[in-house]
């Protein structure tokens, strides 16, 4: 099997640090990006620049992400794996979310991750030979597909991202060869929950037994959660499928968490389907 030829943002840790050392470590080049590159230090100093290529990266500049695109097909001359992973988190009450802090996260989350995703179709379509094309790996979360209350900025990223991304994938010619899988994790010790931008709590939230605090506790504990290294693993093996999942949910708890929610959805829709009767022009 022919080493692959990997873009991974948020490379600097959690799930992108893992993926990156994993892939090396089975023979693949990477190209690790991160708007902060210490994370990736020890990496570099172990592998060569022919096989790992770090380059700074902050996803919110249209400018950074062409040119570590370029930087890429410079050095490598193709990319087979594009993992747009890059983000991070916000925990407060909605009420209590200043407007600023919402947009930047936004910029990362959703804009900086979707952009990353276009660039790599483009690549995947019009760098690489015709009809090699490429994986997209996309970092949504078992909180695209339902919500926790608290971290409510970022489960609407990620649903937003579960839209565009699920949309993006109907567009394809499938003549390229482009497949694209949103993972969708549960919680796992990456540090995303601690690393966590928590607010302060907003006075009509501040009340014992109410969901908010109750989550705010869970986020609290330092065991929680998976195993990153486990995770990352699953996330290798999705590229080696020929035909990968639209949606990769990864995590017990995302199974169930993800099943109780859409479960609930159907029940709530059959339950008011009657509703819909009767509502078409009548002849």
């Amino acid at each position: 099997m022919a080493p692959k030829v990997w873009l991974i943002t948020g490379a600097g840790s959690g799930f992108g640090k893992e993926t990156t050392k994993q892939a090396l470590e089975r023979g693949d080049n990477v190209v690790a990006t991160d708007i902060k590159l210490e994370g990736l230090a020890e990496l570099q100093s172990k592998y060569p620049s022919d096989r790992l290529l770090v380059h700074k990266l902050d996803v919110k500049s249209t400018q950074d992400i062409n040119d570590a695109f370029a930087a890429a097909k410079k050095s490598f001359g193709r990319i087979d794996v594009v993992f747009s992973n890059a983000g991070y988190g916000i925990a407060t009450e909605l009420e209590g979310l200043p407007n600023d802090l919402a947009r930047s996260l936004y910029d990362v989350n959703f804009w900086g991750c979707t952009q990353v995703g276009l660039r790599a179709v483009k690549f995947f379509r019009e760098d690489n030979p015709p009809g090699v094309g490429g994986r997209l790996l996309v970092t949504s979360s078992m909180l695209g597909l339902m919500c926790f209350p608290i971290v409510g900025i970022y489960n609407s990223a990620k649903h937003g991202l579960e839209g565009f991304f699920q949309t993006l994938a109907a567009e394809l010619d499938p003549s390229w060869n482009i497949k694209i899988t949103i993972v969708e994790p549960g919680i796992f010790r990456t540090g995303a929950v601690s690393g966590t931008i928590g607010l302060p709590i907003h006075p009509a939230y501040n009340k014992e037994g109410l969901p908010t605090m109750a989550i705010r506790q869970m986020m609290s504990n330092p065991d929680i959660g998976g195993d990153p290294t486990k995770a990352a693993k699953q996330i290798l093996r999705l590229t080696e499928l020929e035909t990968p999942p639209l949606r990769l949910p990864l995590g017990k708890d995302a199974l169930q968490m993800i099943e109780a929610n859409l479960t609930a959805i159907l029940a709530n829709v059959k339950e008011y389907a009657s509703w819909s009767d009767d509502l078409e022009f009548s002849s």
